[in-house]
């Protein structure tokens, strides 16, 4: 008869809630408050209060208290994270609920005004956070992100987190419809988004920047053509990928890695940009089911390498002098010279823009005689699977 008439027992939650005494770290100390959430309106009415939220806004992004035990010390943030992540309307709720209070927005985005590095844990709360008021208020948040002055600057400026990372693209995935992309794409544009990325591969820019700057350009061009394969429209373009392929962004990023350079780590992370720029191009061309697509997409793989060819000369120059880098011992002896992932990405780089059969590029591979350089280092470097 109990559970035909659908009764819940009573639940040690509900008891905390009834106590004028009760806490936030009270609440969030209990078992199944994540879960208790989904139902439990009682609960949802005690954490939408102006008082909690802040409290959870604080959890979110403050250092927990040195004195905790290292297994408790960050279970609050994480469960304070997590209430905004369920898929139900009382997430919703909560999202309503602190975009409706700017304040509590402001507190939330000064997490980003600590110098570098973040804590790696406390950014992956932040992000979390800031993704799901995207998912659920995306015009308040990009109306408001675009309104803060700097705003994308500060996001870069932590850029050597990789949540940080993750949240830039998590904002592009977040927008995917046609309205919505637009107004953040404008807010990229406007905030020069990709010029801002490609400034960080150089090499005076610290090792993890230029990593995650290099991994961001190369996962935008994916997240754009993966746009584009969805599109109803076959003469769609995609303004995002139009600046991150411009012939601009590419000689920038060329300059940086290529001028006055003699450490290989930018030159793998620029050559490994052009090569997400050409494979995607090439894996677009090859799904599409339709003539136009294709042609549209070799006439973009004809401007990426277009781009590429006034600079074939300074990269078949590393190929002759590589980087220095350091001995390799291998199974089959000491190699003085490694092969290097430098010399190794510019040599997939080649092989991508020999795909495309661009004229102008053709014609310079020739006039420089690249091939029998690559077929040097094929029989110099025998034992190299990769070559």
């Amino acid at each position: 008869m109990f559970w035909k008439m659908r009764m819940q027992p009573p639940s040690a939650l509900d008891d905390l809630l009834a106590s004028d005494s009760c806490t936030l770290e009270e609440v969030l100390d209990e078992e199944n408050v994540v879960d208790e959430l989904r139902s439990n309106r009682a609960l949802l009415d005690f954490l939408t209060r102006q008082d909690i939220l802040s409290g959870i806004v604080t959890l979110v992004i403050e250092e927990p208290p040195d004195d905790l035990e290292e297994s408790v010390r960050y279970r609050r943030p994480y469960v304070a994270c997590n209430l905004f992540s369920l898929e139900q309307s009382s997430a919703n709720a909560l999202a309503d609920s602190v975009v409706a209070d700017e304040s509590l927005l402001d507190r939330l985005w000064s997490f980003l005004d600590q110098p570098a590095p973040l804590n790696p844990l406390l950014a992956s709360f932040f992000s979390r956070v800031l993704l799901s008021l995207l998912q659920r208020k995306a015009v308040v948040m990009i109306e408001y992100l675009s309104s803060r002055s700097g705003s994308l600057d500060q996001l870069l400026g932590h850029i050597d987190t990789s949540a940080i990372m993750d949240l830039i693209l998590g904002m592009l995935s977040a927008c995917d419809s046609s309205p919505l992309r637009r107004d953040l794409i404008q807010w990229f544009r406007d905030a020069q988004l990709v010029k801002s990325l490609v400034d960080l591969v150089r090499p005076s820019v610290d090792e993890d920047k230029q990593r995650n700057a290099a991994r961001t350009l190369s996962e935008l061009v994916r997240l754009c053509y993966d746009h584009l394969a969805r599109s109803s429209d076959v003469l769609h373009s995609d303004q995002l990928l139009d600046i991150l392929e411009h012939d601009d962004t590419i000689q920038q990023l060329l300059h940086n890695v290529l001028v006055e350079n003699t450490s290989a780590s930018p030159i793998v992370r620029g050559v490994s940009v052009l090569q997400s720029m050409l494979t995607l191009q090439q894996g677009l061309t090859d799904q599409s089911t339709t003539d136009t697509p294709v042609v549209a997409n070799e006439e973009a793989a004809r401007q990426v390498v277009g781009s590429l060819t006034p600079w074939l000369a300074a990269l078949h120059r590393l190929l002759l002098e590589p980087p220095p880098s350091r001995p390799v011992l291998t199974t089959v002896g000491t190699i003085a010279v490694p092969v290097g992932p430098a010399r190794l990405g510019i040599v997939q780089l080649i092989l991508l823009c020999l795909q495309s059969k661009v004229p102008e590029f053709l014609h310079e591979f020739v006039r420089l005689n690249v091939g029998p350089t690559l077929l040097d280092l094929f029989f110099e470097y025998m034992w190299n699977n990769f070559l």
